[in-house]
């Protein structure tokens, strides 16, 4: 059975997409840590993965979970970014975007000089 992985800012029919037409996939989402639930043998594996580092940190971490003798292929989709940073919000050790640069008030720039 095909299996489909759909890390975080992949919808699932793009991850449905990602395998072809003849094979119906099950279509499973990884957390934002790259957490998955395998029970079954996997025979076909499709990781669907964006370009951001949420979706690159979970497919990683999927794909050092899986056992030696399953051979995954990584599929890059399009989608919408993920905005929000995932140290407050989950816990999570990967930011989707860079943090807003620390301005210094006029008493700092002050105490500077």
């Amino acid at each position: 059975m095909p299996l489909s992985v759909a890390t975080p800012g992949v919808s699932e029919s793009a991850a449905r997409a990602a395998v072809p037409a003849t094979e119906n996939p099950t279509v499973l989402r990884a957390t934002r840590c790259g957490h998955v639930p395998l029970a079954t043998p996997v025979v076909k594996l499709v990781v669907c993965v964006r370009t951001c580092a949420i979706s690159i940190h979970a497919a990683t971490r999927v794909l050092d979970s899986l056992p030696a003798e399953v051979m995954p292929t990584v599929c890059v989709v399009d989608s919408i970014p993920v905005p929000q940073p995932l140290r407050e919000r989950f816990d999570c050790p990967v930011r989707g975007h860079p943090t807003i640069r620390y301005q210094p008030t006029a008493q700092a720039k002050r105490e500077e000089h």
